[in-house]
């Protein structure tokens, strides 16, 4: 997967070879600078589960600099109408 936004890209993959194969292919058209593993992006918190093949993606710390910002990180948290913590699976559609 590429993901663009501007000038900065995120190329990830199912192992590392086909990423340097891409990043290969685009510095054929394009200067490209590696920075790294990646832990933020726009205001994305990017944490890896190596495990599980997973991405965790929050914005825990952007919300917390928002309330901060606002003069609201004191407040008292609400109900929730979802049992916190609840694993959700997406749903397939049975077409008859």
């Amino acid at each position: 997967m590429i993901f663009c936004h501007i000038d900065d890209l995120i190329i990830t993959g199912p192992n590392q070879s086909l990423i340097n194969n891409i990043i290969d292919e685009i510095s054929k058209t394009v200067k490209l600078e590696k920075i790294g593993d990646i832990h933020q992006f726009l205001g994305m918190q990017i944490c890896p589960d190596y495990q599980m093949k997973a991405l965790k993606i929050n914005q825990n710390k952007y919300t917390s600099v928002l309330l901060e910002k606002f003069s609201k990180n004191n407040l008292r948290p609400v109900s929730s109408p979802v049992e916190l913590g609840i694993n959700l699976e997406p749903l397939i559609w049975a077409v008859p």
